[in-house]
């Protein structure tokens, strides 16, 4: 179990985000399969939260949660 990496957070990370310089972007995306020491995990709550730089954007990319049956 990997946790967010948001100091003094306990909880289950459960999305990966990416920091793009170049286009000033947050990129998040779903939780990668390893760790990536140049990515960083967050709980739910963290990434609902995200507040990117001035003149940032937050981009989601994270596959769309099927709906129970």
């Amino acid at each position: 179990m990997r946790i967010c990496a948001k100091l003094g957070c306990r909880s289950r990370a459960s999305v990966t985000a990416a920091l793009r310089y170049g286009d000033r972007e947050v990129l998040v995306g779903d939780l990668t399969e390893k760790p990536d020491p140049n990515l960083v995990d967050l709980c739910t709550a963290h990434a609902l939260g995200l507040r990117p730089p001035i003149g940032w954007s937050v981009v989601d990319v994270r596959r769309a949660v099927p709906a129970p049956a």
